[in-house]
């Protein structure tokens, strides 16, 4: 029996080793088939689906920033002055400190929402515009327009390739 190290036996134990079968540690040779052919290169035409997932991307991102910071962040930076006023008035030191508290955590929360809806809309709003383009492009493809003048009635048709 081969005696092997200690090192070798516990990383075997632990299965950081595996055992590879002598032929497919074999190198390629010459008359192995080559490797699959690559996918088709993609289309670089804005397609209206990406442009329609960015458009909607940035209208949710746009939204959710415009609540957080309105609906959640004002609101706690009007309490955070009523808890400084409550501290102000407050006649024993207990309630000072618990209010002077109160306070201070709420404007962390406003600073907070207002900061990561600031964020949300800063993402958002490139969003839209870009995607709103890229949508505008897609459908801007093939156009019919009517004409008409005193010479001619009719369509005026315009295709992008």
């Amino acid at each position: 029996m081969m005696r092997r190290p200690a090192a070798f036996v516990a990383a075997l134990a632990l299965g950081w080793l595996v055992a590879v079968p002598p032929a497919a540690a074999a190198p390629p040779t010459a008359a192995s088939s080559p490797p699959p052919p690559s996918a088709a290169p993609q289309d670089t035409e804005p397609s209206p689906q990406g442009g329609e997932k960015m458009l909607a991307g940035g209208i949710a991102l746009t939204s959710v920033g415009a609540a957080l910071a309105v609906l959640i962040g004002v609101p706690s930076l009007l309490l955070r002055e009523r808890a400084r006023d409550n501290a102000a008035s407050a006649t024993y030191e207990a309630r000072q400190r618990r209010y002077a508290g109160r306070a201070e955590r709420r404007e962390n929360f406003a600073v907070a929402s207002l900061g990561v809806g600031g964020a949300f809309m800063l993402i958002g709003i490139p969003l839209m515009i870009v995607g709103g383009q890229r949508v505008n492009q897609a459908q801007q493809r093939a156009i019919v327009t009517p004409v008409l003048s005193p010479t001619m009635a009719g369509l005026s048709t315009r295709l992008r390739f």
